[in-house]
């Protein structure tokens, strides 16, 4: 079977892995030793891979090097933007699927990707599941006009699945129908770790991901500053880079160091010798670092936001606190600092890494939608 996924955030690189588009790279190869695969996402700027082994379409749509997950809700040309690429990518879907004769799509996410499976489907009859992930449920499906437009994608989709349970309960309030749990992962490997050396008398604390607002690392830093006031036995690795990068370099203090974007080399090298990963989110699903981290043994500390603490408190591999209070986190990492030995979640730790792979989410894609 010829299987297209559509998406507006895919790698650029098979390197790359600053955005959340580097899980359907992994994705789409697991799912490439069962179907062919094909990827349609939009032409965002930027020095692309010659992908061969599985195709991708960089459709073209007039618009910038921006990636839409960037793109501010609150400013007039972002719709202006939007009306270009839904236009562009109907035309550019519907050209692709005839040309690479495709059996069946699945839109991740469900917008505006979803925009472009229901259009193609309509008007050719090939079935679509929708894969919903974060910001088209939580940020687009709050808004009246695309609540019902996004509403209907899912209703008319075949299956519909979701990276967190949080997100499948709102995608059943959306779409009056099922919703199936299909979680977003990588492949985290060990190999080719790179050396990195830490002090061992301290605590060693870790951020992976954007520097945005969304995800908290504002906060982590206010933390940090109660927290190094009566215990400054600890230091705060930040890899990752964003809109809050300046305010970080000029606001953060001695024991915090910032490296900006890093490849899965260093990640990983980090997560091995540090003792906590940090998620501080203010909003979120299912974060692929926590899984990331569950790989390499690493114990979380998160904020309770979407299937953060459920996972946490199930597997027992850390701490949850309260989401936008820096005084909770403060508390909680001090607590941290008392019970470091990785020992006491490590069955928590190794029990998620085994059952959250590629493989699996691979095959509940094909069970559930019948391919």
């Amino acid at each position: 079977m010829r299987i297209a996924i559509f998406t507006h955030n895919y790698p650029l690189t098979s390197k790359d892995r600053k955005d959340a588009g580097i899980f359907l790279y992994d994705f789409a190869h697991e799912l490439a030793k069962k179907h062919k695969v094909f990827i349609f996402c939009p032409n965002f700027k930027g020095e692309k891979e010659n992908y061969k082994d599985i195709p991708v379409t960089w459709f073209e749509w007039g618009g910038g090097k921006e990636k839409f997950g960037d793109w501010k809700t609150f400013d007039p040309n972002t719709y202006y933007k939007l009306a270009k690429l839904i236009l562009a990518g109907q035309k550019s879907a519907l050209d692709f699927v005839k040309k690479n004769k495709i059996d069946y799509i699945l839109a991740a996410w469900s917008f505006p990707s979803g925009i472009f499976a229901q259009y193609a489907s309509q008007k050719t009859g090939i079935p679509y599941a929708t894969w919903s992930l974060g910001s088209d449920i939580n940020v687009y499906a709050k808004m009246p006009v695309f609540k019902q437009w996004i509403g209907n994608i899912l209703s008319r989709a075949q299956a519909r699945f979701a990276n967190s349970y949080l997100l499948c309960d709102k995608v059943k309030f959306l779409s009056k129908k099922e919703c199936v749990f299909l979680p977003a992962i990588t492949n985290f490997e060990k190999a080719n770790i790179e050396k990195i050396s830490l002090n061992k008398k301290k605590t060693q604390f870790l951020y992976v991901g954007r520097l945005e607002k969304i995800k908290g690392p504002d906060i982590l830093l206010q933390a940090c500053k109660i927290l190094q006031k009566n215990h400054p036995k600890f230091e705060v690795h930040i890899l990752g880079d964003g809109k809050l990068r300046s305010k970080l370099e000029v606001e953060k203090i001695d024991n915090i160091h910032l490296y900006g974007n890093s490849n899965k080399e260093r990640i990983a090298g980090f997560m091995r010798v540090c003792d906590y990963l940090v998620i501080p989110s203010r909003n979120e699903s299912l974060p692929l670092v926590l899984l990331e981290a569950a790989k390499m043994n690493l114990p979380i500390i998160t904020t309770q936001v979407g299937d953060c603490r459920r996972l946490v408190d199930m597997y027992k591999i850390g701490y949850s606190v309260k989401p936008n209070n820096p005084q909770s986190l403060s508390e909680t990492m001090k607590e941290a600092m008392k019970h470091k030995d990785k020992l006491q979640y490590l069955s928590g730790l190794k029990k998620i890494a085994k059952e959250f792979v590629q493989g699996e989410a691979v095959r509940i894609l094909l069970k559930s939608t019948k391919v």
